[in-house]
């Protein structure tokens, strides 16, 4: 008897203590979670915990600011593939911001590019690996998109070039003579036989420059010109802004060719020339069809007549 009386005191103080040491060992597990912030501490936690945290480890920090056309989406890379992508997009005034970029270690050149309103893109701007101390990169401006609507015409014709850049910016064409040099030409003046003379004729086979012309962007960004169309002959082309006196890197390159009147009706010759070809191949074609077509329904009646008819 004296044996389960001690039994049941016994049973009766640990239902009591137990709970408080409990709570007390959770209410410190809680704080230790939320409430620690030491970095030993923290590592003594995870100890107890067995957990395993990794994380990427930025450097620096840094801001990089802008100007592009109005409202375009801007892209921020990394030569080396470890930024990941950044995405923002420039205000009507075409200033677009970075804000915080955590940098990783080595990031190599940052990249900026940028797709305006209408579907054009810019080329990449390379900014060289910013220091560790380097908290904020300012007034990039990037190059001005550039399209044309028909890349092949005749002389005297009219074909648009357009863009846009940053609004009511300066924006400064180059137009590039290519030389129209036969293939055998340029064999001979690139080679060890050429005389000496003519080493100074192989200027020939690179593009002159033919005339730079400016113009202005609107309050939208927006700019178009006349391409050149009074001789025929091959161009190459691009643009570059001027914004706040500082100077953007150049648009893409674009080609065009201007046709003599000679050419212009030899290039319609080519085209109606493909165009015949193109309905004879379907002509043809339907008429191997329509062929088969015939002989298959000959043999069916052929054997159809000997299957009706009588035996000798």
């Amino acid at each position: 008897m004296r044996l389960i009386i001690f039994f049941l005191i016994l049973s009766l103080l640990v239902f009591t203590i137990a709970p408080q040491e409990i709570l007390a060992q959770s209410e410190e597990h809680v704080w230790k979670r939320v409430s620690q912030t030491y970095p030993q501490r923290i590592a003594d936690y995870l100890k107890v915990e067995q957990t395993q945290i990794s994380a990427i480890v930025g450097y620096s920090q840094i801001d990089i600011e802008g100007y592009t056309s109005p409202e375009a989406s801007v892209q921020l890379t990394s030569s080396q593939g470890n930024l990941g992508q950044h995405h923002t997009r420039a205000n009507k005034e075409g200033l677009f911001r970075f804000a915080g970029i955590v940098l990783p270690e080595s990031p190599g050149e940052l990249w900026l590019q940028a797709t305006d309103k209408q579907g054009l893109t810019s080329p990449p701007v390379a900014i060289p690996e910013p220091p560790i101390n380097l908290r904020k990169i300012e007034n990039i401006v990037l190059p001005p998109t550039l399209a044309h609507n028909n890349g092949v015409f005749k002389k005297d014709s009219k074909s648009l070039a357009y863009g846009q850049a940053t609004p009511n910016s300066q924006v400064e064409v180059y137009f590039f003579k290519i030389p129209n040099i036969s293939w055998l030409k340029k064999l001979f003046l690139t080679s060890p036989f050429a005389p000496k003379n003519a080493q100074a004729q192989q200027d020939e086979l690179f593009p002159s420059l033919k005339e730079k012309f400016i113009l202005k962007t609107d309050k939208g960004g927006y700019f178009s010109f006349q391409l050149p169309s009074q001789t025929s002959q091959a161009f190459r082309y691009y643009a570059g802004s001027v914004f706040a006196n500082n100077y953007s890197p150049k648009s893409n390159i674009l080609s065009f060719r201007v046709l003599s009147l000679i050419e212009a009706f030899y290039q319609q010759i080519l085209v109606f020339a493909d165009k015949v070809s193109a309905s004879i191949l379907i002509i043809i074609k339907d008429l191997t069809f329509w062929i088969f077509l015939e002989i298959i329904i000959l043999i069916l009646l052929v054997k159809r007549r000997r299957a009706y008819s009588p035996n000798p």
